[in-house]
């Protein structure tokens, strides 16, 4: 029975609107801010448990044949990527997409919060790639401008909703004239919660979902910053079909 009703919850498309209200019945205690434990908890990983703290796997080589389906599956089917374009990844973590992107663009630059640039570094150079350059958050307005930009499974991690505004006006100064953005949020399928939700810290359990976004605020965002909107999908399956996802994504242009 109760493989029958998870079956069922991850069919609907009200899986984050139940995630939530299952959240607020949680009282944690935390003592770590959200932003936080993403910044420190990787500090000292290496090798695989670096890699598993941001996408769970038990190998590097199940990690990259796994970038090489999500890249295709979020990223490149939805902006051309191509070995003239730089590209730029918001929350870049172990470099998992990273290593696909240096493969199909002409630069990669990276951007993130933790504490081990290192790791991700080595890992890049060595699979043979030089053409990259990884920045942290607070000093990204000094990434050079770029042509194509991406995010995934990263803005759900994000604290509160003034930090995904402001990577947009980033990406408002930064995306060269028709520069393109794809960028993968957690949906808020409803508006029972409102047009957002930032999970509370004393509800919020490590490494969940932490900012929730209706469709109709995204595209507010999107466009109070004149992009314009290319495709917005809300409902979608996993990469690998098994399941409704999480997530919805939208791609924007910039036209100046």
């Amino acid at each position: 029975m109760m493989r029958i009703i998870k079956n069922l919850i991850y069919r609907t498309n009200y899986l984050n609107d139940l995630h939530i209200l299952r959240s607020k019945f949680r009282i944690l205690r935390n003592k770590t801010e959200i932003e936080d434990s993403w910044k420190h908890e990787p500090k000292n990983l290496s090798n695989v448990n670096f890699f598993d703290w941001f996408d769970s796997t038990d190998s590097i080589d199940n990690q990259k044949k796994r970038a090489l389906i999500d890249f295709k599956y979020a990223i490149s089917s939805n902006i051309p990527v191509d070995k003239n374009k730089t590209i730029l990844e918001i929350g870049f973590g172990a470099g998992r997409l990273g290593y696909v992107a240096c493969k199909y663009s002409k630069h990669y630059y990276g951007i993130d919060i933790h504490d081990n640039f290192e790791a991700t570094a080595n890992f890049l150079s060595q699979e043979g790639h030089c053409n990259f350059d990884l920045f942290k958050s607070a000093e990204k307005y000094k990434v050079p401008k770029f042509d194509l930009a991406y995010s995934f499974i990263v803005i759900q991690h994000f604290s509160t909703i003034n930090v995904l505004e402001d990577y947009l006006d980033f990406l408002k100064e930064k995306l060269t004239n028709n520069g393109c953005a794809v960028l993968w949020y957690a949906k808020l399928q409803t508006r029972f919660f409102g047009d957002y939700y930032e999970v509370p810290i004393k509800n919020f359990k490590k490494r969940e979902c932490s900012l929730f976004i209706n469709k109709n605020k995204m595209e507010s965002l999107i466009r109070e910053r004149g992009f314009r909107i290319l495709k917005h999908k809300i409902n979608n399956r996993t990469s690998d079909n098994k399941r409704q996802s999480t997530q919805s994504f939208i791609v924007f242009e910039k036209n100046n």
